[in-house]
């Protein structure tokens, strides 16, 4: 299956309505997208991994797993993957509503996505992984390998 790689860049691009996300879901139907942030949280991991669901769940061999693996082999640092609910440092973007919508949710105002349906992936990331660039490029090939 060939998956196409959407990666919105936090403060360089940015889809701000349910409307265009909709109309490129409906354009490329395998598509994944993956939004990454900054993170400093004092404590936090380097890297946190999460479908914006609210039950906490991923889909077992899923992009969110295998994207946390990849990341965690190419970099080295400390990785979680928002599967169980974190006590600390929750960033796993549960309320964040482009990813709520594509990831399957009736109400994404109100609701999260209530399944691990994994066609959004929000990513919080340190200061020293964001510099870490090969190993993000790395571990997004791994994960989403071209056909």
């Amino acid at each position: 299956m060939k998956v196409l790689l959407l990666i919105l860049l936090c403060l360089t691009l940015s889809l701000t309505g349910r409307a265009e996300v909709e109309e490129l879901m409906g354009i490329f139907p395998d598509m994944v997208a993956i939004q990454w942030h900054g993170n400093s949280g004092a404590g936090c991991p380097d890297v946190i991994i999460g479908n914006t669901n609210g039950n906490y769940t991923q889909a077992p061999g899923g992009p969110v797993e295998t994207l946390a693996v990849w990341v965690e082999a190419l970099d080295g640092g400390t990785v979680r993957a928002c599967s169980p609910r974190p006590t600390t440092c929750n960033l796993c973007g549960t309320g964040n509503m482009q990813g709520r919508f594509t990831n399957g949710s009736g109400n994404p105002c109100t609701r999260s996505a209530s399944s691990p349906y994994e066609r959004f992936i929000h990513v919080e990331q340190s200061l020293r992984f964001r510099r870490s660039y090969q190993a993000r490029v790395d571990a997004l090939y791994f994960t989403f390998p071209v056909e």
